[in-house]
């Protein structure tokens, strides 16, 4: 098979030449995954027009079936049914999607079932991007490396309280601190001290957090310091020590050990030094600016080790009670207390919603403002919150009362008794202009950090579909008339305002099961979902910096990020052992399993009014073997063995089960007289072997020969059908390695590229 291997040069033991992040560089590690990529086709095909579609009460095409036979590999991890007669089968549908999937690949289809649902994402931990779309401060992204930095979250974000109104919402906004916030975020080792909480609404197991108490303070003081200095810098100099803690020395990356610390310190001083020498030193004193900047960072990684060695309570359940606080000289919370008293007279409520890993703040909102109006949510807003939050994943310990307790929308969990201001749900929210013009909330939640969408979407990234023309997966397996809510789809029916539908011209029968089929006990298995925020193994890494969904805040280095195409799980020699665990327990998949031992699947695909070349297609989308009946894929792939392809069918695809060979048994077409007799009584004539190649050259023939198997690139096609082999020197990971590191992917991993993986030795 010809292939060219000049991109296997570039890369040496896994390992990438260096990226950019931000002018700096940094070395990337190529790894494999349970899954890879089939690039999509280089150009969609298109062969019909609404209008040109194959009408179902006109037969001028050929009608009949295919027979095809399943040989099991592997364990099915896949529903099987029992018929009348006591024989088992599995539903039609379970070959349908695989064959739909390898249709719309080999005919260089649009993507249709990709999934386009909004991206969206959340960074507890900040994020320079996530903070300017979060805060709405799309102003701030300059072009011109001028960064300003993103706005108050505390400011931004306001809070205020749930109520319900007949059935409709509304949010109550709570009063604003003195000090312009409209919630404060109050560190756990402050709270300890004041002990308004009880055992289970803390984060953390540890008694005491006095020695981070201890070491906050010693921040607090050189914190005036550096402030007092800080102002005469101008903005190249606040840019370039900005960048000395964002790159050379942010935590995640520098991972000093304790011994180094001291050293670590003169190393710092002396930078921050360089960069400060040519300051004016009759208002700044660089020496002392340097050393406050050095020892904060030393006290602030210090803080950050304690943190990492405190146990997370697992008992930790969201709650909301009310607190009585003294207004700091700053405007913000100097004490606090559950009791009211003449020191503590200001009503305040304390709430957290989750104690995910990067939390160590609880929030404190101010009594309801009866001076401002009510503000309406409106139900699109809930039943986009309810959507996502059906998407939550929650662990079994307290699973019940998290769940109630972000169901701020259920009428069920209230009551009359409960819809007093003691007892309204706390929500942050934002607002937006209505449709007629009144102020109404557009974001809602029960923490400050929404989940925002990421620049570039699934839809953009794909690229518009051709307007008004059908491809072959369309026209073979049909379209839904479904809603439209965009105005601008070019293929919706201006009659109806909807889109337009098109019946499916094949049918899949049910698969019976030959043979005396064994079953194991049911199996559980962690299938994980797509993430976006995997985008080093969802998008091209071709680009000096890692590429991402977002519109970076420097825009120099990335353009337009591209899709890796299609994905596919490996083909795998053999399972991967899956122990389960019982904090997933809940999202676990459970299945029994068919043993491939003594059995056979058959099935049929029964088709109306098909052309040559869509039988073609459709003989190739059951049974990959047969484009070794065309002339042509022989000239171009001369070494291609078909033999070692193999499908994927059922669940569990990432840990080795449903290995499959499919193949086709014959062609049973409709023959259709003009007597009487012919008209009545259907006659099948069979094709086998080689009497299907007219089909499948007529296919490629009218995809335009050699050049389509470019098009659609072919050879990865063929390579996600082979058994999975690990590259030399390249990392691999199956899930339940992933699980082993505890976290996920490494910023500096990159998913192997398709390319690299094809070209291996």
């Amino acid at each position: 098979m010809r292939r060219d291997r000049k991109s296997h040069n570039k890369y040496h033991n896994g390992k990438r030449n260096k990226v950019i992040n931000n002018g700096k560089t940094k070395e990337s590690i190529d790894i494999t995954l349970p899954y890879s990529f089939i690039p999509f086709a280089k150009q969609f095909h298109f062969p019909y027009t609404y209008e040109c579609l194959p009408k179902h009460n006109e037969l001028k095409g050929f009608s009949g079936s295919i027979s095809y036979t399943i040989t099991p590999k592997a364990d099915l991890y896949t529903e099987t049914r029992i018929n009348k007669d006591g024989h088992y089968f599995l539903s039609g549908s379970s070959a349908r999607g695989l064959v739909r999937s390898n249709v719309e690949i080999l005919s260089a289809s649009y993507p249709e079932f990709i999934d386009r649902t909004q991206m969206l994402y959340r960074k507890l931990a900040g994020g320079k991007r996530y903070l300017q779309i979060l805060t709405d401060d799309d102003a701030s992204v300059e072009h011109n490396n001028n960064q300003k930095r993103p706005k108050d979250i505390e400011k931004e974000i306001q809070v205020g309280y749930l109520q319900k109104q007949g059935n409709e919402y509304y949010v109550i906004p709570a009063k604003k601190f003195g000090n312009g916030k409209n919630f404060i975020s109050i560190k756990e080792h402050i709270l300890k001290d004041w002990n308004v909480l009880k055992t289970n609404n803390y984060l953390f197991k540890d008694s005491t957090l006095r020695e981070i108490k201890d070491l906050q303070n010693e921040i607090d003081e050189l914190t005036p310091i550096i402030k007092k200095y800080r102002k005469f810098l101008n903005s190249d100099y606040k840019k370039k020590i900005e960048e000395l803690f964002l790159w050379e020395f942010k935590f995640h990356k520098k991972k000093p050990q304790m011994e180094r610390l001291v050293e670590i310190e003169k190393e710092l001083t002396n930078k921050l030094k360089e960069i400060l020498a040519g300051v004016n030193h009759d208002k700044l004193d660089s020496n002392k600016l340097s050393k406050a900047y050095a020892k904060r960072w030393i006290l602030k990684f210090k803080v950050e080790k304690q943190y990492q060695r405190l146990d997370k309570n697992i008992a930790f359940e969201p709650y909301r009670s009310v607190v009585y606080f003294k207004e700091s000289v700053h405007g913000g919370i100097a004490s606090m207390s559950k009791i009211k008293s003449e020191e503590h007279h200001l009503l305040g409520y304390i709430f957290n919603s989750t104690n995910a890993s990067s939390k160590r703040s609880h929030y404190v909102a101010r009594e309801q403002d009866n001076g401002k109006d009510r503000i309406l949510v409106p139900q699109t807003v809930i039943a986009s919150y309810n959507k996502m939050k059906e998407k939550m994943r929650t662990n079994k310990t307290n699973k019940e009362i998290l769940e109630n307790f972000y169901d701020i929308f259920n009428s069920d969990n209230r009551n009359s008794k409960e819809n007093r201001d003691d007892h309204l749900p706390v929500v942050f929210y934002q607002v937006a202009s209505g449709d007629n013009g009144q102020t109404v909330i557009n974001k809602i939640g029960v923490t400050p950090y929404f989940k925002v969408p990421y620049d570039y979407q699934i839809d953009e990234l794909i690229g518009e579909k051709d307007k008004g023309r059908i491809d072959y997966a369309t026209a073979l397996f049909g379209s839904v008339n479904e809603e439209i809510n965009d105005e601008g789809n070019a293929n919706k029916n201006a009659e109806n305002d909807r889109l337009q539908s098109f019946k499916s011209r094949v049918r899949f029968g049910p698969i019976d099961i030959i043979g005396s089929p064994i079953f194991k006990e049911p199996v559980p298995l962690l299938l994980p979902s797509p993430s976006a925020s995997a985008e080093a193994m969802y998008l091209k890494q071709d680009q000096p910096n890692r590429v991402t969904y977002e519109k970076t805040v420097d825009q120099k280095y990335q353009k337009k990020p591209e899709l890796n195409g299609y994905k596919y799980y490996h083909v795998l020699e053999d399972k991967v052992k899956y122990v389960p665990n019982k904090d997933t327990e809940n999202i676990e998949s459970k299945r029994k399993v068919l043993e491939p031992k003594g059995v056979q699947l058959k099935g049929k695909i029964h088709f109306t009014n098909l052309t040559k070349e869509e039988i073609g297609l459709l003989l190739l989308g059951v049974d990959v073997s047969l484009f070794h009946e065309s002339d042509l894929f022989k000239q171009v792939f001369a070494e291609e063995d078909l033999n070692e392809c193999y499908d994927l069918l059922g669940g569990g695809k990432p840990y080795g089960y449903g290995k499959v060979k499919i193949r086709v048994d014959s062609l049973n077409l409709e023959t259709r007289g003009n007597d009487f007799h012919s008209l009545m009584l259907s006659k099948e004539e069979k094709k086998e072997g080689t009497q299907l190649k007219e089909y499948i050259n007529s296919f490629i023939a009218k995809m335009n020969g050699t050049e389509y198997f470019e098009n659609v690139h072919l050879a990865y096609y063929l390579q996600s059908k082979k058994v999975f082999k690990k590259v030399e020197g390249v990392n691999h990971y199956n899930w339940p390695d992933l699980k082993k590191k505890k976290v996920g992917y490494d910023r500096s991993e990159r998913l192997l590229s398709p390319t690299r993986h094809l070209n291996k030795d």
